[in-house]
């Protein structure tokens, strides 16, 4: 009879430049704060976990609510790229598109809508763009 022996170590994750550990921003994620002051935290963490595109998505929220608008567009756009099935990030561009790109807008909440059908915020950002809804 064979007994395998399973042995575990644990694993360090690598430290980022500034000396957080990816486990660290792995947690910073799980519970973002909503203070803008956390933007340079969670820059490094984006730079140490790419990857995590929840921890971007929290990124791109602390850039709207420190009025950075461009580099929240770039954050959103940047997780597109990844998930073009995340609906919530669609439904951030697009409020951040429309005041200057109501056609992109539309787009990102068209998608969001065939993503999350019945998401009241979304039909009633479409209802503000004078959209028909299907």
């Amino acid at each position: 009879m064979l007994i395998g022996l399973v042995l575990v170590l644990p694993v360090r994750l690598p430290q980022t430049s500034e000396g957080s550990s990816t486990e660290e921003c792995l947690l910073l994620a799980d519970r973002p704060p909503s203070d803008v002051s956390a933007i340079p935290r969670f820059e490094q963490c984006a730079t140490a976990v790419p990857e995590d595109l929840e921890l971007l998505a929290d990124l791109g929220s602390l850039y709207e609510s420190a009025g950075r608008k461009p580099d929240a567009e770039a954050v959103y756009r940047r997780i597109l790229s990844v998930d073009n099935d995340y609906a919530d990030v669609h439904v951030r561009l697009a409020r951040l598109l429309l005041p200057a790109n109501r056609d992109a807008a539309r787009h990102h909440l068209e998608r969001a809508l065939a993503l999350q059908p019945n998401r009241r915020a979304i039909l009633d950002m479409m209802a503000a763009l004078g959209a028909k809804n299907q």
